[in-house]
């Protein structure tokens, strides 16, 4: 098993994932406020390292030829596909409510939170339906939540281009999560297209999909951490002024 961890380094995206939400607690508790968002948003990050944490147990079971843990060997829940098909719904609640919230127009919040509503059902209807929740990634869904969350960052660099707010937009933590999101979304969302190919039939596309998905989470979750950082000092050189 420490091989195998070894070899596949699976473990180095989980540091920067417990590293993150350790980073979020103590900005939360240094901060004399935090928006409900942002508190959202720690707690989300939390959620990802319970959920990284379990996604070990069925690759363990794996690992050992289900010699321990037998009971996942015929189950539906010894791929965690059916986790990256659940959390596209809690990430595009999470993420999308992050920007939606900081919209100075009503309406287009309104708006949004309308297709977040009618995306959510339809995700929701889909995975009943389509009966691959817990067997396939689905494309679609994935592919609809993640760019409707671009478009709220749309949205939100905007209404930053209008007002003064973007003579400082790189103090924000905002900013930095959201660059971290575009740039994740654009290495990431092309490999979920083929996801069909993650295979042991395929062991060159399950090298090149690891590889890209490490330091796809290494570079999301350490700009997390330097937004953290970044606007924390700047909240405490406010207070100095």
């Amino acid at each position: 098993m420490i091989e195998f961890f070894q070899e596949t380094k699976l473990f180095i995206h989980f540091i920067f994932e417990l590293l993150a939400a350790v980073a979020g607690t103590l900005y939360w508790k240094k901060s004399p406020y935090i928006a409900p968002e942002l508190k959202l948003f720690i707690f989300y990050l939390f959620y990802i390292v319970l959920v990284e944490f379990y996604a070990f147990i069925p690759i363990y079971a794996w690992v050992n030829d289900y010699e321990v843990l037998g009971f996942y060997k015929d189950s539906v829940f010894r791929r965690n596909v059916w986790i990256g098909n659940f959390n596209q719904i809690i990430y595009a609640l999470c993420f999308s409510q992050l920007f939606i919230r900081n919209l100075s127009n009503a309406r287009i919040r309104r708006n949004l939170n309308l297709i977040l509503i009618i995306l959510i059902i339809g995700s929701i209807i889909r995975f009943i339906t389509s009966g691959e929740f817990f067997y396939s990634a689905d494309l679609y869904v994935r592919t609809l939540l993640t760019f409707f969350v671009l478009v709220c960052i749309g949205y939100f660099y905007f209404e930053l281009l209008k007002s003064d707010r973007v003579l400082h937009f790189h103090r924000g933590i905002k900013f930095f999560i959201s660059v971290g999101l575009i740039l994740w979304s654009l290495c990431v969302l092309p490999l979920d297209i083929y996801d069909d190919f993650f295979s042991l039939e395929n062991p060159y596309f399950m090298k090149v999909d690891t590889v890209v998905m490490r330091y796809a989470n290494v570079f999301l979750y350490s700009m997390y951490i330097v937004g953290f950082y970044v606007d924390y000092r700047n909240k405490c050189i406010r207070e100095r002024l």
